[in-house]
C-alpha cells in the first residue's frame, strides 16, 4: 500500500499506476475504491492488455459483481486456464454450476488448482475475500487439497 500511495501521488494519471493501485486497494478490502481506479485506468485504453482485463475482472469479483466480472474475463482471446477458472468461479457464484463444471473439467494436467487457490488467498487481506474465491472455486467443482483459507 505504501508504495502504491507514492506511485499514485507521483503519477495520478498513469494507467499502469491506476490499475496496479486499484488491484492493491481492492485486495486490501476496499473493493469499490479499487474497482473505480481500475475502471478509470481501463477507460483510457481502447485495447486492454490481458493483465488489465484480469484486474478488472478480479475487482468486479471482489465487489461481488459476478456478471460484470464474467463479462470482463470473457473478453480475453484464448486466455490461459487460470482466467477460465476465474470465469468458472463467477458462473458458480451466479448459480450456473453446470457451465462452471464445463470449464473445471477442461483443466490441463499440468495446472495445479490448489496452488492457484493458495496464491489467490495470499493476495486477500480480508478472510472473507479469500473465502469468496474458495467458495466460487468449490462451487465450480474444483477439488482443493487444503481446507484453511
Amino acid at each position: 500500500m505504501r508504495y502504491s500511495d507514492i506511485a499514485i501521488a507521483i503519477s495520478p494519471h498513469d494507467i499502469n499506476v491506476l490499475v496496479a493501485r486499484g488491484m492493491i486497494v481492492a485486495y486490501a478490502g476496499r473493493h469499490e475504491e479499487g474497482l473505480t481506479l481500475v475502471e478509470r485506468g481501463c477507460a483510457c485504453e481502447p485495447r486492454l492488455p490481458p493483465a488489465f482485463v484480469s484486474s478488472l475482472g478480479d475487482c468486479y469479483y471482489l465487489a461481488r459483481r459476478f456478471e460484470a466480472a464474467l463479462a470482463a474475463y470473457r473478453t480475453l482471446i484464448d486466455p490461459p486456464y487460470f482466467f477460465r477458472l476465474n470465469q468458472a468461479a463467477c458462473l458458480a457464484q451466479l448459480g450456473r454450476a453446470e457451465e462452471a463444471a464445463v470449464i473445471t473439467n477442461q483443466k490441463p494436467d499440468t495446472f495445479d488448482a490448489t496452488v492457484y487457490a493458495r496464491n489467490t488467498l495470499r493476495l486477500c487481506a480480508l478472510p472473507e475475500d479469500g473465502e469468496l474465491w474458495l467458495d466460487g472455486l468449490r462451487k465450480a467443482g474444483v477439488r482443493l487439497s487444503f481446507i484453511v483459507p
